[in-house]
């Protein structure tokens, strides 16, 4: 275990050594790997904040439907369950992906780049552009990414379950 530790600091040196040499991060392959994550996780944000934007809609649509349901009338009542779990589960998606935002940190180097929004689309981007990112190793930048990479996609598959959820309860 001792001398799992030694190497791990002394790569961990030698990181910080060849980054603070002045090592353009674009010519490193992990970095290049982490960076192509980042984009691809990126991406498929774009995708699930246009699922988003269907959900927001929906859930409009359903909580008119849900105030005009009877709630006296017992008939109702698994579909006023049913509605309410659509609803409850379009605002966890939306806490989430903002949650994610904030979360998502840049790949050293590369932060530059343009999330694909045009001027005046999107959202507000307010995830990490501190030096955090800057001080860990490679590896480590791309692990981050990875872990990035699986959250979103998670979002994505919850995102399309609500949708379908919430179709089928409009085909009711």
């Amino acid at each position: 275990m001792k001398r799992f530790s030694s190497l791990l600091l002394i790569s961990l040196a030698i990181g910080v050594l060849l980054t603070a040499c002045g090592e353009d991060p674009k010519d490193n392959p992990v970095l290049q790997e982490a960076f192509a994550v980042h984009t691809e996780a990126v991406n498929i944000h774009n995708e699930v904040m246009s699922q988003i934007a269907d959900i927001d809609a929906m859930k409009s649509t359903m909580e008119a439907e849900m105030a005009a349901l009877d709630r006296e009338d017992t008939a109702n009542s698994a579909k006023i369950r049913s509605i309410g779990s659509v609803i409850s589960q379009s605002i966890a998606i939306k806490d989430e992906m903002n949650n994610w935002m904030a979360n998502l940190s840049e790949v050293p180097g590369f932060d530059d780049h343009d999330h694909g929004h045009g001027e005046g689309e999107g959202h507000d981007h307010d995830h990490s552009h501190d030096d955090a990112a800057a001080k860990l190793t490679p590896e480590q930048v791309l692990a981050v990414q990875k872990e990035q990479l699986e959250l979103i996609k998670q979002m994505k598959v919850r995102a399309g379950s609500i949708l379908s959820s919430g179709n089928a309860l409009k085909a009711e």
